[in-house]
This record gives structure tokens, sequence and C-alpha cells, in this order.
């Protein structure tokens, strides 16, 4: 997940556009040839509340397909890691407990 400014997003999707293909505009962009998001930084809160990059544009999180959401959240907190719950399919662990770029875990499929 790409973070930038509000204001460089528009160019952004411009550019990144005639490299991945078409985006799917909406709180976040994504593109069709590409597992990159792109989230202005006004709306990351919504999305991983608590993250706030350092700088601008930054990598704030990257994500990971688990068979077994539960599992994989009892095993982190178990280890005393810090889980944020984000939805039913969705957990994060901040990017202050994960030097400094936030670890998505989604329930495979």
């Amino acid at each position: 997940m790409l973070c930038v400014a509000d204001t460089a997003l528009p160019e952004l999707e411009r550019r990144y556009e005639s490299y991945f293909g078409q985006a799917r505009h909406g709180r976040v962009t994504r593109f069709d040839r590409a597992n990159v998001t792109v989230v202005a930084a006004s709306a990351l809160a919504g999305l991983l509340p608590g993250e706030r990059p350092a700088i601008l544009p930054a990598f704030v999180a990257y994500a990971v397909a688990v068979r077994d959401l539960s599992i994989t959240e009892r095993l982190l907190r178990d280890n005393d890691v810090p889980v944020v719950r984000t939805g039913p399919a969705e957990v994060f662990v901040p990017g202050a407990a994960a030097r400094g770029v936030a670890i998505i875990f989604r329930q495979d499929g």
C-alpha cells in the first residue's frame, strides 16, 4: 500500500495507469496489472486506524493472505504482538510494532 499526499494522487494515478493499466478508483486506487494499492493520506486512517507515514510518498503496509485468520490472530496475540481488526476478514499489525510498515493479514479465499 502506497500512501501519497492528497494533492499528488491524481498525477500518480495517471502515471501508474500508464504502467499498470486501468485503475479502479474509490477510497483507494487499484490497478489491473499490479498488486499495488494507492491511498491518499487523508484516507489512510480509515483503512489502517492509527497509521501515519513519517514522509510522503511512502509504502505504509503490505498484505499477506492466510489460510485461517482466527489462528493467525491468536498466534500474534499469544506472542504479545499488537493486532488491530479492520473487518471480518482482515487484521493488521501496526507499523510501530513491525519495523515501520504495517502488516495486513487477510483471510485467503
